[in-house]
């Protein structure tokens, strides 16, 4: 039996990783974190990522959110330029009402126009706020479980990687080849705090480009949270009122937080 120390609990091991993960996205490694963000059980598809870094833009305060459907027909319109309503029913499968719904909110939000009742125009591109987005999948031993799940989140990662409790390393060191064939880097840590990098995997875009904007809907809507709190808990006035509106003028600095993101 091995005489090293072991995490008891994976959650002992995410939590004991975050401040090294926050040092994984290409800004953060040159010695700037201001724009990191780091998130835990982020879910869009595939199960959940225990930790995501990534590096976020300050954006302006925008009232509505896009969610799977609006994504979905946006791509659709993307694709061809202009689509008709029967159209986009018929690629996306979804109902008229949820088109309706659907094509309301883009054009309020200016990336559709309408040509007539029933064909619309792709009007502006969808421009994202975040880069350089980082999935890790933690396990204490199982590095085969935790390869599969990583592999997965590269449909929405630059990098996705397998993070291990040191004790339990050589198992996975063995099998390096699974862990390059598939392009998911390994990483280790022990109770000491020594942290090791065995395989960086090369950055890419995600697989699926529909994952990585509800993501990034996803990543805004947190910004948007955290800047209300704090506008909330740092910026009234005597009598109670906020004293700037919430906008991207007033960012603060964003790092930690433990959040679920659900899809």
């Amino acid at each position: 039996m091995s005489s090293l120390k072991m995490f008891e609990t994976e959650e002992n091991l995410v939590v004991s990783s975050i401040s090294h993960c926050e040092t994984l996205t290409s800004t953060a490694s040159r010695g700037g974190k201001e724009n990191t963000i780091v998130l835990r059980e982020v879910n869009v598809g595939f199960g959940r990522a225990d930790i995501v870094v990534l590096e976020h833009t300050p954006c302006s305060y925008q009232q509505q959110l896009l969610f799977k459907h609006d994504i979905s027909i946006y791509k659709t319109i993307e694709k061809q330029g202009q689509s008709s309503i029967a159209a986009i029913i018929e690629s996306t499968r979804l109902n008229k009402r949820q088109v309706n719904s659907s094509l309301s909110k883009l054009g309020e939000l200016g990336y559709i126009t309408w040509n007539c009742p029933k064909t619309v125009e792709l009007a502006k591109r969808y421009e994202s706020t975040i880069r350089d987005v980082i999935a890790i999948e933690a396990k204490l031993k199982d590095w085969k479980r935790a390869l599969n799940q990583a592999y997965r989140y590269k449909w929405f990662a630059s990098r996705s990687y397998v993070l291990l409790d040191d004790a339990h390393l050589r198992p996975a060191l063995k099998n390096l080849s699974a862990f390059q064939a598939l392009g998911v880097g390994l990483m280790s840590l022990d109770l000491a705090g020594n942290w090791k990098k065995i395989y960086e995997p090369k950055s890419g875009e995600p697989i699926n480009d529909k994952m990585a904007m509800l993501l990034n809907e996803q990543v805004k809507a947190h910004y948007y949270e955290q800047i209300r709190v704090r506008l909330e808990k740092f910026s009234k006035h005597p009598n109670g009122n906020c004293c700037f509106p919430l906008s991207s003028e007033h960012p603060g600095s964003l790092s930690y937080h433990s959040t679920c993101l659900h899809d």
